[in-house]
């Protein structure tokens, strides 16, 4: 019932104390990223960065360092030649001047760096491309209801996604999506 945090000794209430805070933790994280993205269109650093080391945490109490490093790994490697195709095509096939400040911005990069730890690299797949589909619903409803083009705020929208996937996990019976 408890996962793997029971190999560490501790008891059902330490192990219920300490899932609540790195989720309570990932939730603030999360919302902080995406407020900022979707108000000013700026990610705070620290909220990635906090986002980023909780779940580093939080992978390296269930899994070890050398688990953590391989998954990471992995995961980065996945978004780097998603993120990378991506600006290549825009800048050499749509002919976009400079992608990363038109159309894919670095707090996208590396919001999907931050929780590069979280999944393992078969689920993480899907959960991209669950983000994907939910940002690009997002898109297509605010360009229709606005009438004019509108830009994504690809991370806002991911990070609060990562918040529904948090909390469907939390109140799972089942280790569905999430290394915890």
């Amino acid at each position: 019932m408890f996962g793997k945090w029971t190999k560490l000794g501790s008891s059902p209430t330490q192990w219920l104390i300490s899932k609540m805070l790195f989720i309570l933790g990932k939730i603030i994280a999360s919302f902080a990223i995406a407020y900022g993205d979707f108000k000013e269109r700026k990610i705070l650093l620290l909220a990635l960065i906090t986002l980023f080391i909780l779940n580093l945490i939080e992978s390296f109490l269930l899994l070890g360092v050398y688990d953590l490093l391989i998954i990471t790994g992995i995961n980065l490697l996945v978004v780097s030649i998603i993120f990378s195709t991506t600006y290549f095509y825009l800048k050499k096939i749509k002919k976009v001047k400079n992608p990363a400040k038109s159309h894919l911005g670095i707090g996208d990069w590396l919001f999907f760096l931050a929780i590069t730890p979280l999944f393992l690299p078969e689920v993480f797949i899907y959960v991209f491309l669950f983000m994907n589909v939910i940002a690009l619903i997002y898109g297509i409803s605010a360009t229709l209801i606005a009438k004019k083009q509108y830009q994504i705020p690809y991370a806002g929208i991911s990070a609060i996604t990562l918040v529904l996937i948090s909390i469907m996990q939390y109140f799972s019976p089942f280790e569905i999506l999430t290394l915890t």
